[in-house]
């Protein structure tokens, strides 16, 4: 067997590579009234340049014989250089119920849309084919329980052979009995 890190490295695309809009900071904490009209910009760590930037409007539609909903208006460049693409999200929810946005493409109600790299559309984890990554220290640790387990299987092995020879002492003769006192 190999050492971390030595198998079958993941070729799908996580969430933890692309940029996300999380519905609840943009809703739940009351930005929809405070600022319903807003930038993100994404930036990179080590130089602090802007890689991607959205520029959102949240405003609410009124339809006939319904209850009112939430539009989320998207401007999205990928990279600064790139063209612009523009987006309408339904948002659902608001008092007892949490805000959910609607999927553009599955329509499932979801608290965070993703946008790889590579796109230029912000949809569910579903919809662009995303998984999650273990950590790294949550595969050392099962590579850790999975060498314990075999180690505990022997040393259970040891005592089963131990109890079914029975006890015996030092110069190998079966212990004695006592009765009474």
């Amino acid at each position: 067997m190999g050492g971390l890190g030595s198998g079958r490295q993941p070729t799908q695309t996580s969430v933890d590579d692309c940029r996300a809009i999380d519905i609840g900071e943009l809703c739940d904490a009351g930005r929809v009234a405070s600022q319903p009209r807003g930038e993100i910009s994404w930036v990179a760590r080590r130089s602090g340049v802007t890689r991607a930037q959205l520029s959102y409007t949240i405003a609410a539609e009124d339809w006939p014989g319904g209850a009112p909903l939430l539009m989320l208006a998207l401007r999205y460049r990928k990279t600064l250089s790139s063209p612009e693409s523009c987006d309408y999200i339904v948002l659902s929810g608001g008092g007892a119920r949490r805000w959910v946005a609607r999927c553009p493409t599955c329509w499932r109600p979801v608290r965070q849309l993703y946008a790889p790299p590579d796109h230029d559309y912000f949809l569910c984890r579903d919809c662009h084919g995303l998984v999650y990554r273990r950590r790294p220290q949550t595969a050392a640790l099962a590579q850790v329980q999975t060498t314990m387990d075999s180690l505990l299987e022997a040393l259970a092995q040891v005592r089963r052979a131990a109890a079914s020879a029975g006890p015996r002492r030092p110069d190998g003769a079966p212990p004695k009995r006592f009765c009474g006192r």
